[in-house]
C-alpha cells in the first residue's frame, strides 16, 4: 500500500515503493532513488522537490514567518534551523 496520493514509480518495474517516505536511499539510477525495506528493494516518492536541499537545508514543514529571503528564495526557521518556504 502506497501511504501518499503519488503514483508509485517503482510498481512498473515489479517492486514497491517504500512505505517510510524517510528512508535514506542506497541506490540511485535513471528511475529514482531505491532504499531497503525487510530485506527488499523498494522505490523512495520523492517529495515535493525543494529548492533549499541541493543547497543544504530542509524545506520548512510549516507554512512560516519569512524571516529572510534572497536571489535562491524565502527562508524562515524551524527547529532553530534555516528552513526553505515553498
Amino acid at each position: 500500500s502506497n501511504p501518499t496520493n503519488s503514483p508509485c514509480w517503482a510498481n512498473s518495474l515489479g517492486y514497491k515503493c517504500c512505505s517510510n517516505p524517510n528512508t535514506e536511499p542506497v541506490y540511485y539510477d535513471q528511475d529514482g532513488e531505491w532504499g531497503v525495506e525487510n530485506g527488499e528493494w523498494c522505490g523512495i516518492i520523492k517529495k515535493e522537490s525543494c529548492w533549499a536541499e541541493p543547497l543544504g537545508y530542509n524545506c520548512c514543514t510549516t507554512c512560516s514567518e519569512v524571516y529572510y529571503t534572497d536571489n535562491d528564495g524565502k527562508w524562515s526557521i524551524e527547529n532553530d534551523n534555516w528552513c526553505g518556504l515553498n
